[in-house]
């Protein structure tokens, strides 16, 4: 039987390793023959340069438009360069699995090929020590964080939103679960953010290999939460910019991107700070 094309879509910020390893934890899916597509964010020369030789397809994305237009443009950046019909969109910090022991999630080609009407499928993130746990037997998809949606038919489907978006029908303009609820998981996601896990006794937070040293990854984590407090206070300002948010994790973080904590801050603002 021949393979299911796929292509990983990944918006990318320097983070060399963690990209590595996303990519990585996908080229054993079976029946898959994978395509890696990044749009890089403005990296420094090295994670560009390692962006550029590593992906079949490559763009850029600018800051400004990742402030102006939000997360959900960025990543269908990626996903419009895609050769496949089907795509993942990935976060370097992840790392990817097709299947679980006892069958509670479905090899993705099979499941491609089986269900091919259906434009989108479930996917469930966890821990690494959770998504371990079920994948030995030990668990069920009840001890998942969440159920999400990143495994689409891009001609059907498209990401949306500002920030925690998700792919929405290009005719009708409904989200991802209208079609995706009644039908098994294909993946599951261990959300791995090395730059946000600190080693106790260490100097670097996360996984050596990411070289950043603990200044460097609290500025890389204020950095972030400047550009998300924005665009929160965006899509609150603006209710028309609001489609494509999963309002599951937007409502998650409504209580914190209240006054007096947050000041709006231009983007200048924002740049100066290193963003």
């Amino acid at each position: 039987m021949p393979k299911v094309g796929v292509s990983l879509c990944i918006l990318a910020h320097n983070r060399i390793a963690e990209t590595a390893n996303l990519i990585g934890s996908l080229r054993g899916w079976s029946g898959i023959d994978l395509e890696v597509c990044i749009a890089d964010q403005e990296s420094g020369r090295q994670a560009r340069t390692f962006a550029i030789q590593t992906a079949d397809q490559f763009c850029d994305v600018s800051d400004r438009d990742l402030w102006n237009r939000g997360f959900g443009w960025a990543k269908q950046k990626a996903v419009s360069m895609a050769s496949n019909d089907w795509v993942i969109v990935g976060d370097p910090g992840e790392v990817w699995h097709e299947t679980v022991p006892d069958g509670s999630a479905e090899r993705l080609a099979d499941t491609v090929q089986r269900l091919n009407s259906v434009p989108a499928f479930r996917t469930y993130y966890g821990g690494p020590r959770q998504v371990q746990r079920l994948l030995n037997g030990h668990g069920s998809m009840q001890s998942m964080h969440g159920d999400i949606c990143r495994i689409f038919d891009k001609r059907k489907m498209r990401v949306s939103g500002y920030i925690h978006e998700a792919p929405v029908h290009i005719e009708t303009g409904a989200l991802w679960a209208v079609f995706a609820r009644k039908h098994a998981p294909v993946g599951l996601i261990e959300h791995v953010d090395q730059v946000l896990e600190v080693k106790p006794g260490s100097d670097h937070l996360g996984d050596q290999r990411s070289g950043l040293a603990r200044d460097d990854a609290e500025a890389y984590i204020e950095r972030k939460r400047i550009l998300y407090d924005h665009l929160l206070h965006t899509i609150v300002k603006d209710p028309k910019k609001r489609h494509g948010t999963d309002f599951r994790w937007w409502t998650a973080h409504w209580n914190t991107v209240v006054a007096p904590r947050f000041r709006e801050i231009s983007f200048e603002e924002w740049k100066a700070v290193g963003g």
